[in-house]
């Protein structure tokens, strides 16, 4: 008899994990397909961007230069000066888009920028990079680079950048 228990004990064990192990099962097929759409596109230029409300152009002495729009409000241009990475966001409708969550020191140095309503602020991280960000009245921008870049390449790159945030013809 108590052979008879534990063989049937097993039995319905080994049925059971078979049930389980998703081997033909609808409902583990169509939970394992699901996937998170990924909010980057990749774009062909900066026209592209201008779709979305922003001018946006990579810098004259910039290579590997990439094109993105975030979620169909952000345009972003990745591309690498004087051998630093930076990352180069805009937008008419997002507030907050730099996508940078890290902590900064205490002092920030303002460059003046014709088209912008308070100028360039650049700010240091305290991991040694640096976060610009200014705004027009159409848009609002933002560069970024993880590298220790001094304020004053910062400031120029900016106020260079700054030159082509200008409104996007719609």
């Amino acid at each position: 008899m108590k052979k008879w228990i534990y063989s049937a004990a097993v039995g319905l064990t080994v049925l059971g994990l078979s049930a389980c192990g998703g081997t033909g099962s609808s409902e583990s097929t169509a939970a394992e397909s699901v996937e998170i759409p990924n909010p980057m596109k990749e774009a062909e230029s900066s026209q592209e961007l201008s779709e979305i409300g922003v001018s946006m152009e990579a810098p004259a002495e910039g290579t590997d230069v990439q094109y993105y729009i975030i979620s169909d409000v952000v345009g972003q241009i990745s591309f690498t000066w004087k051998d630093h990475a930076f990352t180069y966001r805009g937008s008419a409708a997002a507030e907050d888009f730099s996508g940078i969550f890290e902590e900064f020191e205490q002092t920030e140095t303002v460059f003046d920028a014709e088209g912008t309503e308070s100028g360039i602020r650049v700010r240091a991280t305290v991991s040694g990079g640096r976060l610009a960000d200014w705004s027009t009245a159409e848009a609002k921008y933002t560069l970024y680079t993880p590298d220790p870049v001094s304020d004053e390449d910062m400031g120029a790159l900016c106020q260079e950048l700054a030159g082509t945030s200008v409104p996007a013809e719609k």
